[in-house]
């Protein structure tokens, strides 16, 4: 957890099932705010409820490589709320 209007830091490794930090091209790196808008819906069976509709909004994208045993810092500027970092490795999807 980090202070709102602050940089929320990370550090992506790349690594296998074993623990060991392998290296790594292109790997797409984005943060993702997760923001709930909450609304009040009304049922005969349980009266006035809260419920949300949640919508991710991709903050930043980029795209970094990692050396073997090595670790990539990365800093976004975030406000108040949720947010997420995803890190995909485009060498190692699937086409189905």
């Amino acid at each position: 957890m980090v202070d709102s209007d602050s940089l929320a830091g990370f550090d992506v490794v790349y690594a296998d099932a074993n623990g060991n930090k392998l290296a790594a091209q292109s790997l797409n790196v984005r943060l993702v705010r997760e923001r709930r808008d909450y609304y009040w819906e009304w049922s005969s069976d349980g009266g006035w409820s809260s419920q949300y509709d949640q919508k991710d909004l991709v903050v930043s994208q980029e795209t970094k490589s990692i050396a073997a045993d090595q670790v990539v810092k990365v800093n976004y500027p975030v406000e108040w709320g949720s947010y997420r970092l995803e890190v995909e490795d485009p060498s190692h999807w699937c086409n189905q």
